[in-house]
């Protein structure tokens, strides 16, 4: 038989215990602690750049840049072979060069001929001849200005032919659209091979604004909205305690990718330093470069810890019922 002071010590304990678990439950029913989306991504310079493309496809015959060159608007950058344009150049050139040749000779027909029905005329007109001559020479002065119209009709569609081409031979020279800096050039070696639309390099501006293009896990995009504030912390800076940036999310992505690296899907979210995070960035001494590796929390709500403690077992016994 428990001594009344034993009672009164497990009294007080279990007092004790109830009234801390009633606290902790409070505390984990009614605290709220911000949620997060984390997702991994790279500061890029994606909202100015410009990507450079070649339509055609074809085999690279020259290349003058590599990345991090500094080139001006204008500049030749590769070239593609173009054999093949110019021996079709040359081909319809020779075509329009034969049809004039063509076309001046018929025309040299043709005067001759005005003369010559003029003096059949003159004849008729003294009855000295019947009109069956001048009825001959009139079809072929006919047939000869149909054939002459015709014939120009073909130098015109080849002249539309040769403009497409001289186009398309321009094209294999590729120039730079603006001033800025070489990055991400696809094309490695002379002789590669691009396929038709294939991106060649993208072009960032000098002072180009810099961005975080992060993967977002497909089971928060329906919480990840534009307008979001999100915490970046840049690893590369490599402090002990790295430093938090604050942005703002300024896109997502309407469609899933797949990462290549490890085949798992991700929604595509942009996000811009805010001009907080940009007075943080200065405090901090802190300098962004494209490609830096970076971590973004987006805040997507809050949560009590008790919703974070109950939602495993809510998913389980909610799929548990969706059985058949």
């Amino acid at each position: 038989m428990p001594s009344n002071d034993a009672s009164a010590i497990i009294t007080f304990g279990l007092s004790v215990i109830f009234i801390v678990f009633v606290l902790i439950g409070g505390w984990s029913y009614y605290a709220p602690l911000a949620a997060s989306s984390v997702a991994v991504g790279k500061v890029s310079a994606d909202l100015d750049k410009k990507t450079i493309q070649y339509l055609e496809g074809g085999i690279v015959d020259a290349i003058y840049v590599k990345d991090g060159d500094i080139v001006k608007k204008g500049d030749l950058l590769l070239e593609f072979k173009n054999i093949q344009i110019k021996g079709q150049i040359e081909q319809i050139n020779n075509q329009i060069k034969g049809y004039s040749s063509l076309i001046l000779s018929k025309k040299k027909r043709l005067a001759s001929l005005e003369e010559e029905i003029a003096e059949w005329n003159e004849l008729y007109k003294q009855k000295l001849i019947d009109k069956l001559r001048i009825r001959e020479l009139q079809r072929e002065e006919n047939s000869i200005e149909g054939d002459i119209a015709n014939t120009s009709a073909e130098i015109a569609k080849l002249k539309e032919q040769l403009i497409v081409l001289k186009d398309s031979l321009k094209r294999t020279k590729i120039l730079a659209p603006i001033d800025g800096v070489v990055n991400g050039l696809s094309v490695k070696s002379v002789g590669s091979v691009l396929a038709p639309g294939s991106d060649i390099l993208d072009i960032i501006p000098m002072n180009s604004q810099l961005i975080v293009v992060a993967q977002v896990q497909i089971t928060d995009i329906d919480k990840v909205v534009p307008g979001l504030l999100a915490d970046i912390r840049f690893s590369a800076f490599n402090l002990q305690q790295a430093q938090v940036i604050q942005g703002t999310v300024i896109y997502v992505s309407a469609d899933s990718f797949i990462d290549q690296a490890t085949g798992a899907p991700y929604y595509e979210a942009k996000i811009e330093v805010t001009p907080k995070g940009k007075e943080q960035l200065k405090e901090y001494g802190f300098t962004l470069v494209s490609g830096m590796p970076a971590e973004v929390m987006i805040n997507i709500g809050e949560r009590t810890p008790l919703s974070y403690f109950l939602k495993p077992f809510i998913d389980m016994l909610s799929r548990g019922f969706n059985e058949e």
